[in-house]
């Protein structure tokens, strides 16, 4: 059983830092990184071992959720027909 993977944010002090964490082989979602208030800012997915070890060699991590709890649709998908009767159409 895989372990579960929180959203996180991560900070770090440097945008060199940040570019370190590209190293780590982390789910981090590029498109996010980001400069703010001197310090380089990114979002990623990962297990809360990875952010132990961040945490660890100092970084800052905020734990954002579950995957789970951001998942689109689960378990309330329907058919066209179905959603229709329910709407009384």
């Amino acid at each position: 059983m895989e372990p579960d993977r929180y959203f996180v944010t991560v900070t770090a002090p440097s945008s060199d830092r940040l570019k370190d964490l590209a190293t780590r082989g982390l789910d981090l979602f590029m498109s996010t990184a980001r400069k703010k208030r001197g310090e380089a800012v990114i979002e990623g997915l990962m297990t809360l071992d990875d952010v132990a070890k961040l945490v660890k060699d100092g970084y800052q991590v905020s734990v954002d959720g579950t995957m789970e709890s951001r998942a689109r649709a689960v378990g309330e998908t329907t058919t066209l027909d179905a959603w229709l009767q329910t709407m009384g159409e």
